[in-house]
Formats: C-alpha cells, structure tokens, sequence
C-alpha cells in the first residue's frame, strides 16, 4: 500500500514520548502510566532505526543553532529531509507488524537541576538528600557564582543508547497543492517496558533534568500563564512549551519522591529527640536538637534579610542557599518549593506525608522548615512526651511573611480577622487572617511556664528561643517605631486537636 503519493523527499514532524516508573514509597497519586512528552531541543541529535524486516532504515538528526529541525508552529521535532520511499516502507512494515524501532539520542541539560533530581529520588536508607549529600564538591560543582548574583551552570550532555520504541502512529496531511505532503511520526520509546529499572530510572532523569533546565532559563514569571483561568487571550509560543516541561517535572516529583524514605529522615530527627531526652535533656534541649537536626536536612531555599545558614559552619548549605535564593527572586517557576507547593495544591498530603517530601527534596522556605518542625515534634509528643511539649501550634508572625512552631502552651481561642494594616507583608489588606493571643496564651499557662520556639529557618540568634522572649520581641522598641508591635501571631494549626479551640471573629486586631 503507498500511503505518500509522492516521490521526492519530505522531513517529517516527530513527536517523542515515553513512561517512567515510580517508587514504592510514592505518594497515593503517583502515576507511572503518565506520559512524558518530550518537546525539548536539548535533544539534538538521534539515529532512530527502522527494521522493516526487509531493510535497515535510519532517520538522522543533528541539529546546530543554524539548522534547529525543530518546529515552532507544531512544537516538535522535524527530520532532516528523507525520500518518501523510505517512509513508505517504513510505513508498510508498520501496517504488516513487521517494524522493529531503537532510538539512540543525544542530550544536554545543566548538570545542578540534574543533581536535584537525583537527590531527591534516592531510596536508599541513610541520611543523605540534597542539603546532605554524599558528594558535596559534585553538586556545587555544578555551577558558578557570578557578578551581580547570576550563576553560569555546567553543562552535561548524555547519549542514550538503542532505547527500543514503537511507531506508534502516523498522520499524512495532504500539501494542497504540488508540493511535499506533511508527513507526523509519533514515536513512543520503550522506557519502562523494556528497560531495567536502574536503566530506566537513569533514563527519565536524564530527560526530564533537560525539560528542568529549560524551566529555569525560560521560567521568569511567577505566574502560570498556561495554567490561567480564564485562559488568557495570548498565550505566549514559550507557554506552550513550558507546560509541557513544567508537567513533566511536577511528574516526576510525584513520581520518584519516596515518602517512605522521607519518613525515615523523620523518624532519624524524631530519634535524636529521644536520645537527647533519655540523656537527661529538658523542653528546651530536646527542642534544640529537634532544630538542629532539621537545620541539618534542609537548605533555606530563599533570600531573608536575617542570618540563615552559616557561610564557615555551614559551608555548603550557604552557597546552597545563595543559589535557591537567586532561582526564587528570579526563576520562582524553577524552584524545589514552587514543586512542593504545586503538588501540594494538586494532591493531599497528610501532615507526615507533607513533611516526609519536604525531606526528601532537602529545601524550603519558612513554611517548609515549619511543617516539618510541627510534625516531628507532634510525633515526639505522641510518643511519649506530650506532658515534656505540651501544646503544639504551627504559627509565625501576623503581620511579618515568616512561619515557625511554638510549643508549651496552648491558645485561648482562634481569632478570625482580617489584615488592615498596610505595613503587613504577610499578604494584603482585606485578606483574611487567623490569629492567636500570645499574652493570652501565656497568662492562662501562668508565671513559670516560658513556653519554646522552634525556628530551623533562621539562626538561632536571629529569633526567641521561647515564647515569653518571643512575646516581648513582638513589642520591642524597633517594632513600635515601625507600627509593627503586636500580641498576636498567625495561626495555623495545633496539637493536640482536642479540646477544640473555639473561633471568635473580630474585625481587626492590632498591627495586623
């Protein structure tokens, strides 16, 4: 059968897809049936083979910044041209399931988004992750600081070699006229079905570390324009592209993140605890070993205006944190915790769950050190500390963006209000807020109960280490000069849950 009528050479349209694995400790979500699209001109050469039982046939690409082969109208690939013979034949052998297809590829991504991926999927039992790896020098060697705080990131490429795949599909569309037909192969590799799993594994984190390079250079706004509703009247042709890459990621994530593992990196904190407690250690040496131990397994993945990590002692987490900070002001769409935030959204993390990925990935920001703190300590209290803990509130300030824990006492009530003060850089005027009564708190807790604060975020010296010195920090002679004092701070959680809190609704509370 002669599916072209047509007799000269024609370089077709070529979509590339395949599926990963996922972990056994992956979140309920996962799913390794999902369809990684690969629409990235890191890939820049292939030899795709077609035995037609009959004849070898090879489809070649190099592409150069001359000749990309690369469509924008369709968004894929395009062959260099071949005769439609060949196609032909290829065609056929794929109708009388005589066809046989490898693909071999060559691809380059930035060697630190790489880095991430891999940490981040690891599922070995030890207690390392991408805040402690087992290999410090290979990950900051990955890229290098410049003027200005930009960084130049190192380049890899890595050629992937007799992948098998499948035609499977074709379209022919007519040209309309006496020139060439367009001519769309859809080729599906055999990654998951016919790879070892190590193989395959290693496979996906190449190309996907690709479409992570491609978020990061492209990935400027904060804001999905792809992702709007209602969509916007023009979605930009680099839209297009980043959801494909942007998804691709995101699936990954959900796919390689063991959540059992992450609970091991829990479980590791929560033991020091213990430890630190049968050694005679009180509320706030048990408190501060928490701290230390989370500070050990997450980098601060933002800039602060306060001291995080420490650039002598903490050497590698400082540059680490350098480099999160300058993705974030700038490529927040590249961000580890804008992927923990987005799975978050799209799918339901229990407390540990959430606390176990926030671990597995090794960074965040306030509110990733916060989650994790609330649910080590929640655990150390349900195993046998609670009358040590007490009360647990997940909080931060009111009125400034910053989240952290503090524990010994519980709040009197949950106060709904609303934000009025213009000074308030936790969110805007007219938001919604709940927030607690520090003093309140501490009152009914009575005189000789100071309360704790747990903060991995910030330096110990930056924030009260217990609640009655936090109080008076909130009231400090700075913090009136700038209209910030206040009593009351954000709420968010507490345990444990019972007795139920109850809610009052007011219209504004002080400096918030």
């Amino acid at each position: 059968m002669t599916h072209i009528a047509y007799s000269g050479n024609i370089s077709p349209a070529v979509w590339l897809s395949f599926k990963g694995n996922k972990v056994p400790g992956a979140h309920a979500s996962a799913d390794d049936d999902y369809v990684y699209e690969i629409e990235n001109e890191c890939l820049f050469e292939w030899d795709i083979v077609f035995n037609t039982g009959s004849h070898v046939h090879h489809l070649t690409r190099r592409a150069s910044r001359r000749n990309r082969y690369f469509s924008a109208s369709l968004n894929t690939y395009r062959n260099p041209p071949v005769n439609a013979s060949v196609l032909n034949e290829i065609l056929d052998a794929q109708d009388s399931g005589t066809l046989s297809v490898t693909v071999t590829m060559k691809i380059w991504y930035h060697s630190f988004f790489r880095h991430i991926l891999h940490e981040m999927r690891q599922t070995v039992t030890n207690e390392n992750n991408l805040a402690n790896p087992s290999d410090q020098a290979a990950v900051l060697g990955a890229f290098r600081r410049r003027s200005g705080g930009r960084y130049r990131y190192a380049r890899e490429e890595q050629q992937l070699r007799d992948i098998p795949a499948m035609l499977s599909g074709f379209d022919i569309v007519p040209s309309g006229g006496s020139g060439p037909p367009g001519v769309k192969l859809y080729i599906y590799l055999k990654v998951k079905e016919n790879l070892a799993t190590a193989d395959a594994n290693n496979v996906t984190e190449y190309l996907v570390a690709s479409d992570y390079s491609k978020v990061n250079k492209y990935g400027r706004y904060r804001a999905n324009a792809w992702d709007a509703s209602p969509p916007p009247a023009r979605v930009p042709t680099i839209e297009v592209c980043l959801e494909t890459w942007e998804r691709n990621l995101w699936q990954y994530f959900l796919n390689y993140a063991d959540l059992t593992r992450g609970r091991h990196l829990m479980n590791h904190i929560v033991g020091q605890g213990r430890t630190r407690h049968t050694r005679g250690g009180g509320q706030p040496e048990v408190v501060r070993e928490v701290r230390n131990g989370i500070d050990q397994l997450l980098i601060t993945a933002n800039h602060w205006g306060q001291r995080r990590e420490d650039r002598t002692t903490e050497a590698y987490q400082y540059q680490m944190s350098n480099i999160f900070g300058s993705i974030h002001q700038s490529r927040w769409r590249a961000s580890p915790v804008r992927v923990i935030r987005k799975l978050d959204d799209m799918h339901t993390y229990n407390l540990n769950d959430h606390a176990a990925f926030i671990l597995q990935v090794g960074c965040g920001h306030c509110g990733e050190h916060a989650a994790v703190s609330f649910a080590i300590l929640c655990a150390l209290h349900g195993g046998g500390m609670s009358a040590l803990l007490g009360s647990i509130v997940k909080s931060g300030n009111a009125n400034i963006d910053h989240a952290f824990v503090v524990g010994g006492l519980r709040p009197r009530e949950i106060i709904e209000t609303t934000i009025r003060s213009s000074r308030n850089s936790s969110g805007s005027v007219g938001d919604a807020i709940d927030v607690w009564n520090l003093r309140d708190a501490l009152t009914d807790a009575g005189a000789g109960t100071d309360g704790y604060v747990c903060d991995p975020y910030l330096d110990p010296s930056q924030i009260a280490q217990t609640a009655r010195a936090l109080l008076a920090s909130l009231n400090s002679a700075r913090r009136r000069s700038r209209h910030k004092d206040t009593d009351f701070l954000w709420y968010g959680d507490v345990f444990p849950a019972t007795p139920a809190l109850s809610r009052t609704a007011v219209a504004s509370v002080r400096n918030v």
